[in-house]
């Protein structure tokens, strides 16, 4: 596209003020908040500017992108993920000068701000909505995506919080839940209350659910389906409320997976490589699957995981002092 013609298109997409517009723009400055946070951390030397410019330069790739899948650009959304980033960036910078025990275990709220974010986004409030199906699949990967956040928080009360936002999703925009999906997480919660499970059985729960809800239902056709080799094909063509989510909910549940076999001995390279070898099966299979798309997002997000969860434990370890043995 010209020059002109992308100006045309930004120009035109630059909306009046609405109550719709404060609530997309806050959503674009709280998309962006994580990774002005999480550059920072894992870069510090970069200073804050750097990041945010960084930060938009990303919007703006993001933004051009969408001009090939029929989505609106807008230079409210480029502006909103800047002062996202900014802010980020900024928190982080405080942070590192008063630093916390938590932040040993930056890795940890890293999977733990992706499961907050994959409940309860879009954070805008609507009447419940229940969706009356039993769904093995969906029932499994909620049990297991509650097993895993429970070994993951080690706390009756963060997994009771994790829970209640699970529930929340009855009551939000563009969200639902069903049935089967409840009763899963319910189970879960249960469990992890009750029993401190082994990782490599949390591990392979987190696996099993994965691969069945992958796979599901199980009725193939005897012609393939093309293999999509774009990244992120599927979230820039839906809409972000659920793109977004659904991005989410893989970074946590890849992330776990990873984090568990991590917890298990096996080094963080090899934990993603054994996770994104798994999910590449399953995208050819997908292949055979009507109402499936197989694409390279999955493994590609599997492989880079790694060196994110290292990169941000490696920070909060050299964040706070270790603690002090007592004589």
């Amino acid at each position: 596209m010209p020059a002109e013609g992308l100006v045309v298109t930004l120009s035109r997409n630059f909306h009046p003020f609405s109550l719709g517009l404060l609530e997309d723009l806050i959503l674009n400055v709280a998309l962006f908040l994580p990774v002005g946070f999480l550059v920072y951390a894992i870069r510090q030397k970069r200073g804050i500017w750097l990041v945010t410019a960084l930060g938009a330069a990303l919007s703006v790739f993001i933004e051009l992108a969408q001009m090939f899948f029929s989505r609106e650009t807008s230079l409210q959304d480029m502006a909103a993920n800047t002062l996202g980033t900014l802010l980020g960036a900024t928190a982080a910078s405080v942070v590192a000068r008063h630093p916390a025990p938590w932040l040993r275990r930056l890795d940890e709220l890293f999977l733990g701000a992706c499961w907050f974010a994959f409940q309860l986004y879009p954070f805008v409030p609507r009447a419940p909505m229940l969706i009356p199906s039993m769904s093995l699949g969906l029932a499994a990967r909620s049990f297991a995506d509650m097993l895993a956040f429970g070994a993951l928080t080690r706390s009756k009360r963060a997994i009771s919080l994790g829970f209640l936002a699970t529930v929340a999703r009855l009551f939000l925009e563009g969200r639902s839940m069903t049935a089967g999906e409840m009763a899963g997480s319910a189970v879960g919660l249960l469990s992890s209350l009750l029993t401190a499970f082994a990782p490599w059985c949390v591990a392979g729960a987190v696996a099993l659910s994965i691969g069945v809800s992958g796979l599901a239902p199980f009725h193939f056709s005897p012609s393939p389906a093309p293999f999509v080799w774009l990244p992120f094909n599927a979230s820039l063509s839906s809409s972000w409320d659920s793109g977004f989510a659904i991005l989410a909910g893989k970074l946590f549940r890849y992330g776990a997976l990873i984090w568990l076999l991590m917890r298990c001995g096996v080094k963080a390279p090899r934990a993603g490589a054994a996770v994104a070898l798994f999910l590449g099966v399953i995208e050819v299979v997908q292949r055979w699957l009507p109402g499936h798309v197989s694409e390279s997002t999955d493994p590609l997000v599997a492989l880079l995981l790694p060196f994110v969860l290292s990169d941000l434990r490696e920070t909060g370890m050299a964040l706070t002092p270790p603690p002090e043995s007592a004589e």
